[in-house]
């Protein structure tokens, strides 16, 4: 929807609405003396709209199952098999609940009744619930553009209470006297592959399914220490896709992981002479069954680190870790979000702020220590 202010000092408020049956897009305006009227001038639009079709086409009587599997074959062609799994998933379980609901039965006080009993009853957080209500509402999107559902006012209609709100989620990261204590219970405990691994890892920031995606073969470049960032392992599927932002990047390593990596590339060879496993497979990071080693593996090892105060570690902390370290070294956010393949510095700024906090006490530290 658009607004025109017209010279009378009035609004034309209007839409374009693509007709079910020829494919056409018809334009429909309103005038209305008031500025802010999106919400009733929203179901009058489209009132107007549906008032040019006549009669509700029969394919109303389709369930929202049928909807929504229609829906999701269209959609999951257009994204990656990890998102459409995720996806499918969610679908599932509104299905579970919805499914036999007639489209010209799908109200939004029905939807509302979905959301809230999985708010009150189910004891799901807001944040998940909040998918579903994407879902629903790209199914009902899917179902005007193609004439399978009539009643717009969904669009104004359908609510999400705040409650059962997730704690904002303190970002955590590893101060360096941390970092080598877990470095050196996972090297003790888990021996020099992982240690290996999670060191890397702290010192590119790379995702961990980025990471071990690696091929050493065609990835990296040891002569100009640089890797080249192609693949991310879909853990869930078994399978490799375009890094997370969809774009392939490339990042510098200092000396010290060129001689890591050159340890891990022995140790691998190594292990495929002695465990036969596939010389055409050249992983940099492969478990037993010639596979990337898998992110939940790894993190249920990290969960047994009970020794830093009020911090769960898990493999995302390396990256968190590899920006402050970065920030201290005063290297500017841009370059470190480019680095981290990111596409601004929300994140970084985030890091940045917590950082702040760290760097401020110190500042108030040297105050109170001085005297003149």
């Amino acid at each position: 929807m658009w607004i025109e202010q017209l010279p009378n000092g009035k609004y034309r408020y209007c839409e374009r609405f693509k007709n079910p049956h020829t494919g056409k897009v018809k334009k429909i305006s309103l005038v209305s003396s008031k500025k802010n009227d999106k919400a009733n001038m929203s179901v009058k639009l489209y009132e107007a709209y549906t008032a040019t079709l006549g009669a509700p086409s029969a394919s109303s009587e389709v369930s929202f199952k049928e909807l929504s599997d229609k829906w999701f074959s269209v959609y999951e062609q257009t994204v990656k098999k990890s998102t459409s799994s995720n996806i499918k998933g969610r679908l599932k379980i509104i299905n579970s609940e919805l499914a036999d609901y007639k489209m010209n039965d799908f109200k939004p006080q029905v939807i509302n009744r979905y959301l809230l009993d999985r708010l009150q009853n189910k004891g799901n957080k807001r944040a998940t619930i909040s998918v579903d209500k994407s879902i629903i509402e790209r199914v009902l999107d899917f179902g005007i553009s193609y004439g399978y559902y009539t009643d717009i006012s969904y669009k104004t209609q359908i609510t999400l209470p705040k409650i059962n709100l997730s704690k904002k989620d303190e970002l955590k990261y590893l101060e360096r006297d941390e970092l080598k204590q877990v470095l050196d219970w996972v090297k003790e405990t888990y021996g020099d592959e992982h240690y290996r691994l999670v060191y890397l890892q702290a010192n590119t920031g790379m995702r961990y399914n980025e990471l071990v995606a690696l091929n050493y073969n065609t990835d990296i470049d040891l002569a100009n220490k640089t890797i080249s960032i192609t693949k991310n392992y879909d853990a869930k599927n078994n399978l490799f896709t375009t890094p997370k932002t969809g774009d392939a990047r490339t990042i510098f390593i200092s000396d010290r992981m060129v001689s890591l990596i050159k340890e891990q590339i022995a140790y691998d060879q190594l292990k495929m002479m002695r465990y036969n496993l596939s010389r055409e497979n050249t992983l940099l990071f492969r478990s037993w069954y010639d596979k990337p080693i898998h992110i939940s593996t790894m993190n249920d090892k990290l969960r047994h680190i009970k020794f830093i105060p009020g911090k769960t570690i898990s493999t995302h902390i390396f990256r968190h870790t590899f920006v402050t370290i970065m920030l201290e070294n005063n290297i500017e956010p841009k370059l470190i979000a480019k680095h981290l393949g990111h596409s601004s510095t929300k994140m970084i700024d985030r890091v940045y702020s917590h950082f702040s906090d760290k760097m401020n006490r110190q500042l108030q530290h040297a105050v109170d220590a001085v005297e003149i």
